[in-house]
């Protein structure tokens, strides 16, 4: 006979995966941030790095005015960008360049 527990255990994998997932997302913010910004002196205790991490969800159809917005706030920190705002190639860049470190998250499964 098929398990009785099947959908729990269901529910109980999907949110471990999707932990893991998120965790795997913020290191990866983390590793970027710093190979990208470096590290700043941290009241003289030694090096660390100067980052706040955001979770940002824009509204349907909104994601090309944030981006926009977010790339002129951070312009200044934009050391790999040309002057008219546009990419640079970045040796081992793989996707897309924003002056700021932006992961993509997608919590929903590929529809095949």
């Amino acid at each position: 006979p098929p398990p009785t527990h099947t959908p729990g255990r269901c529910a109980i994998n999907y949110a471990e995966g999707l932990t893991m997932m998120m965790h795997l997302k913020a290191i990866r913010v983390f590793i970027e941030s710093v190979l990208r910004y470096g590290l700043t002196s941290y009241r003289g205790q030694g090096m660390a790095p100067n980052m706040q991490a955001v979770m940002l969800t824009p509204a349907k159809g909104k994601m090309d005015a944030l981006r926009k917005t977010l790339g002129s706030l951070f312009a200044t920190s934009a050391s790999l960008m040309d002057e008219g705002g546009d990419e640079v190639a970045v040796p081992g860049a793989a996707g897309e360049f924003y002056p700021y470190v932006s992961v993509s998250v997608s919590v929903f499964p590929p529809v095949l």
